[in-house]
């Protein structure tokens, strides 16, 4: 009698912490199903996200193949086939003994095999399988030697194995170019370029009128080279001020780390 009158006291004891376990269990349950339902929300936004970045990726590969198209096609004919207009009628004119004739061929001679290398360039740029982009780049600063003062700096050296981001770099950079030449007014260029075990560090700086970064809309040449960076899984900066140059800041994963 005496165990079951100690037992009745001992039971409510046993309820309240019967009670306390199961509350801690339906707490528990309940966290653990909202994080799972966090986690699970996390990745379906994950998923969507890579899907809206796989959309934006071939989206902008389309404009871009639009874009150096539509470059090509003016090149061609504005300034290719209006050389070799001028040069037939020189042609025809010096067959009837006229010297201006000549003089004006050989003015436009050289800068109709400037035009074809340049078309070149745009479509593929051959000489970079062979030379490297340091070497090949080393190429396009002669070249441009009349227009603007393109100047190098590399660490000691740069290793990229992969054509492929070789070619992407040199576009990236060949952009950044274009866009100085045609809107910068500027008459130097300094390419830093830097390799460590981890990254490769692209650096582009002019020293032309430059431009408010968070008014200007992004063209066709801005455009193009955000979408290569993102192509190369890299990031970037641009910094620019009203009289104050241009400068882009890319960093890429070094996949040719040692």
């Amino acid at each position: 009698m005496e165990k079951y009158e100690n037992f009745k006291y001992i039971i409510p004891y046993i309820i309240v912490i019967i009670l306390f376990v199961v509350g801690l269990v339906f707490v528990f349950t309940k966290i653990h199903f909202k994080a799972q339902k966090k986690i699970f929300i996390a990745q379906i936004k994950q998923n969507k996200l890579e899907i809206d970045h796989q959309k934006e990726l071939l989206n902008s590969v389309i404009q871009v193949q639009e874009d150096e198209r539509k470059r090509m096609g003016r090149l061609i004919h504005d300034d290719i086939g209006n050389r070799i207009h001028i040069l037939s009628i020189c042609v025809q004119q010096i067959e009837m003994n006229e010297c201006r004739s000549k003089d004006i061929l050989l003015k436009q001679l050289p800068l109709l095999s400037d035009a074809t290398r340049s078309l070149a360039y745009d479509m593929y740029p051959v000489e970079i399988e062979y030379l490297g982009l340091v070497d090949f780049l080393k190429e396009i600063q002669m070249s441009l030697f009349q227009k603007i003062d393109f100047q190098i700096y590399t660490s000691k050296k740069i290793k990229i194995k992969d054509l492929q981001i070789q070619l992407q770099i040199f576009r990236i950079i060949q952009e950044f170019l274009n866009n100085v030449i045609k809107y910068a007014h500027a008459s130097v260029v300094t390419l830093c370029l830097r390799q460590t075990n981890t990254y490769l560090s692209i650096a582009l700086h002019d020293n032309g009128i430059g431009f408010n970064v968070s008014e200007v809309k992004k063209g066709m040449g801005m455009n193009n080279i955000d979408f290569r960076v993102k192509a190369l899984f890299g990031n970037h900066k641009w910094k620019s001020e009203p009289n104050k140059g241009t400068s882009l800041i890319i960093k890429i994963k070094n996949k040719d780390g040692r």
